[in-house]
């Protein structure tokens, strides 16, 4: 019987490994004050943002703050190019003390307070509780010489070699973030062949397509099957490049927070060079208008899944502790994504952009990321972001925010060769009649572009 695995790591500057290594140094430095401290620490980093919440019961005294910058910036978030810095970050504190209801239930052991109480039997061990403390359970194997998995144990693996070609200044334009992951196929329990490995890293927006080129060359990816990619909608002239480099397909999918993979090219289909595919069997998909009815094919509609019959398995069935959030995006049946996309004659999905970065000009709903593909066409483009700008006469009007190639000027004539290449590529009212250069974009730590901020 066969069966695949997949396991991931992340590196020190992925956000989830950023809050928990100032989560893990904020206990041990009130650990090093006070043994018996118990502290409930949670961290949460958004852009240039962080939240140190929890409750805490010690003698200690410790400064979060500090902690915390110390520990991004050993990290190597040291820039503020990056979106997130240790001297530039918001670093917000909202530590307390633990509740005396909740400290009343776990300082001491039901054994303590019940069965051993007033009977001198007291063991110093038999009364300490729970300390408000959840259990973790994991197993071992004999797959690899760490008696973990070979999935995990191949991608942990991954991710220390990228730290250190970051951190060894061997590729100097990494940046903190990255992400291994591998998936591994099984036959009767045991591990036969890799399936996919897919290794991503944040890195210098600067960093020319030649040079990317030139480190890629040193590597061998003859042993690869598959390359995948989720996250944000990769730009067409990216899967045409990495297949010149590799020879390689990029297959292309969508998925959110609140879902697995909804819509993929999967393996042993065809893929289709700027579509996220079709519908994976997991899920109904829709394509729904304003009232909630299906849109034709070659329409942009909201991207939605069928929850007539319930939240298929996958799909989250709620946002905790906000019921009014769930029902905005979970009503008339389906999960509403907020996303937007179209449909061809063969049933390929193509992703338009997120609802509310949809521009509506003169009644026409244009998607940012059509335009962007085809000002990413030009050879001294080198990043591109489309947003929509107010105009009195048309409501909006498409705006585009570029970043040129090293030793390209921004002229006013490149600004109109830009906008006519627009039009010949799409229809005319699409073209960016404001065209604006920049050294850079605004984005978030995992590297997307934030349009409402361009």
């Amino acid at each position: 019987m066969k069966n695949y695995f997949t396991s991931e790591s992340v590196t020190k500057g992925h956000p989830d490994k950023v809050c928990d290594s100032v989560a893990d140094a904020i206990l041990d430095e009130y650990l090093k004050g006070d043994p018996d401290s118990r502290v409930a620490c949670e961290v949460v980093a958004s852009t240039d943002y962080m939240l140190i919440t929890g409750e805490i019961t010690s003698k200690a005294t410790v400064n979060a703050e500090k902690i915390a910058r110390k520990v991004i910036s050993e990290i190597g978030y040291n820039d503020a190019a990056a979106g997130f810095s240790a001297s530039g970050a918001e670093i917000d504190v909202r530590l307390k003390a633990q509740s005396a209801d909740i400290a009343l239930g776990v300082d001491n052991s039901v054994e303590a307070k019940e069965e051993l109480a007033g009977t001198g039997r007291e063991d110093e061990l038999d009364k300490t509780g729970a300390g408000d403390q959840g259990m973790m359970f994991g197993y071992a194997c004999r797959e690899t010489e760490e008696l973990m998995p070979l999935p995990v144990t191949l991608a942990h693996k991954m991710c220390k070699k990228l730290e250190e070609a970051r951190t060894s200044g061997r590729l100097p334009y990494l940046r903190p973030d990255g992400k291994g992951q591998v998936t591994v196929e099984y036959e009767n329990g045991s591990p036969k062949r890799i399936e996919a490995v897919v290794l991503s890293s944040q890195h210098d927006d600067k960093v020319t397509t030649e040079k990317l080129r030139e480190d890629l060359k040193k590597y061998d990816f003859s042993s690869i099957k598959h390359m995948t990619t989720a996250g944000e909608a990769l730009n067409p002239e990216v899967h045409k490049q990495f297949k010149l480099l590799t020879g390689l397909d990029i297959m292309e999918g969508f998925g959110q927070t609140e879902t697995t993979l909804t819509i993929a090219n999967l393996v042993g289909t065809i893929p289709k060079i700027g579509s996220m595919g079709k519908a994976s069997p997991q899920y109904d998909v829709a394509l729904l208008d304003e009232n909630d009815k299906p849109v034709a094919t070659g329409e942009v509609g909201e991207i939605c899944i069928n929850v007539k019959n319930g939240a298929p398995c996958g799909l989250f069935t709620g946002y905790y502790g906000d019921e009014e959030k769930t029902k905005e995006s979970m009503h008339d049946g389906y999960y509403h994504t907020g996303d937007t996309a179209w449909r061809d004659e063969d049933g390929y999905l193509w992703y338009v952009g997120r609802k509310d970065d949809v521009i509506k000009s003169s009644g026409y709903r244009i998607g940012p990321f059509e335009i962007e593909n085809v000002i990413m066409e030009l050879p001294y483009v080198l990043e591109c972001g489309v947003s929509a700008a107010p105009d009195e006469l048309r409501g909006q009007v498409v705006k585009a925010s570029i970043v040129l190639t090293k030793g390209t000027a921004g002229t006013e004539e490149l600004k109109k060769e830009i906008q006519n290449y627009v039009k010949s590529k799409t229809a005319p009212y699409k073209y960016p009649r404001i065209v604006v250069f920049k050294d850079e974009l605004p984005k978030t730590t995992s590297g997307k572009i934030q349009r409402n901020k361009l």
